[in-house]
């Protein structure tokens, strides 16, 4: 190979590389927003954790997290 057969070589694959990385940061960005929004409920209800001591990061749904209120009310 000559030297400017190396340097093709050598930018082509820097360019895949380069693609190829944009597109995982894509999709971890991707992955994140979704788990942002799955998880938003819990900024709801800040001030019921105050109050009863549950903390909605314990919690995987929001529906999981109102029994537990509802538990604890009745006690």
């Amino acid at each position: 190979m000559s030297n400017m057969d190396d340097f093709l070589f050598g930018f082509l694959m820097a360019k895949k590389n380069e693609e190829a990385r944009k597109q995982k940061e894509q999709q971890e960005k991707s992955t994140l927003c979704t788990q942002k929004k799955i998880y938003d409920w819990r900024e709801n209800y800040i001030d019921e954790w105050y109050e009863t001591d549950l903390d909605p990061d314990d919690y995987d749904t929001e529906e999981e997290y109102l029994e537990a209120l509802e538990e604890a009310e009745e006690e």
